[in-house]
């Protein structure tokens, strides 16, 4: 090859990456993720060094290193489809680790930022946000191969490396308003082996409750970013959820809206008292445990205070 015909081979090929990373850079830009994998040749080696947030006198640190550090980024064309999947589905995780194994997974720590009714968002009353540490090693394993972030064989530990350790969760939960045409029936045709008619929940999520997840999931991504994530994604309606069931015995005075009075004393059956998260009138954006033990001590307090006449109108 000549010298005129190397250079122009220079050029052309010059020309061919730059278009590639100028279209590249578009896809990116509009989080087009799925036609950007199509420029991707199979056999594609994905390198990077990632950065860290690091102190001013650590500058040293700020990028790592291939070969000692599990945090730059150097990917396969599969690896990068898990990748996607992960942006698409949901994750949240750091470069630096988190050691969020150290303690309960519970809730680390709340706001209730969002908790009160601010009507420029477009919803009424509101949400908190509940922080969730990372999982232990088993659960990690477990719960990143269901949700499929963990790939079976090649690349498995490094996956796994990547993701123990190095995960937190914002949870939104939200205040779901009182619906009358939310209700628990008898089924008339389902029943179990005796014959008693099983339980028919009709439920649907309201405009108000859809507005207030989207913007908890755009204010929980700001919050993870700015905290260090490296990648966000979210999944609005968490379907594991739901542990904690109320509004099915509501608590009122009218027996015809209520199930049971504000005592906690049913109104059809006077001999029944009901003492859960069943008798709440609206879920609140909280967790309800503490609110279910101060109404144990209230119901129980009620009816020591008026036993003598408790069971007067049965």
């Amino acid at each position: 090859m000549t010298t005129t015909e190397s250079s122009i081979a220079h050029l052309l090929l010059k020309n061919e990456i730059e278009e590639f990373l100028y279209q590249e850079a578009e896809l990116l830009d509009e989080r087009n993720l799925e036609d950007w994998l199509d420029l991707l040749t199979d056999d594609i080696r994905y390198w990077m060094p990632m950065r860290r947030n690091v102190k001013s006198s650590e500058l040293d640190r700020e990028f790592t290193r291939e070969g000692q550090d599990i945090s730059w980024f150097d990917e396969g064309k599969e690896t990068l489809e898990h990748r996607v999947k992960q942006i698409l589905t949901g994750v949240h995780w750091a470069e630096e680790p988190l050691q969020g194994r150290r303690g309960p997974v519970g809730c680390s720590f709340w706001s209730h930022e969002f908790y009160r009714t601010d009507r420029s968002r477009g919803f009424v009353r509101g949400y908190s946000f509940e922080a969730i540490r990372g999982f232990g090693p088993v659960q990690t394993a477990l719960w990143g191969m269901i949700r499929g972030f963990l790939p079976w064989g090649e690349g498995h530990h490094q996956k796994f490396a990547r993701l123990y350790d190095h995960t937190a969760s914002l949870i939104a939960i939200t205040e779901d308003l009182p619906d009358e045409t939310h209700t628990v029936t008898l089924d008339p045709e389902l029943t179990d082996s005796h014959g008693i008619p099983a339980p028919r929940v009709t439920y649907r999520l309201s405009d108000n409750s859809r507005k207030m997840l989207a913007h908890a999931v755009e204010r929980a991504k700001e919050a993870l970013t700015a905290a260090g994530a490296v990648e966000t994604s979210a999944e609005p309606l968490f379907r594991e959820a739901g542990w904690h069931l109320m509004g099915t015995a509501r608590m009122g005075k009218d027996p015809t809206t209520s199930v049971v009075n504000e005592w906690g004393q049913a109104h059809d059956v006077k001999n029944l008292f009901i003492v859960d998260g069943s008798v709440f009138v609206t879920a609140g954006a909280v967790n309800p445990t503490s609110t279910i033990q101060a109404l144990a001590l209230y119901v129980a307090d009620s009816i020591k205070k008026n036993i003598e006449t408790l069971f007067d109108s049965a």
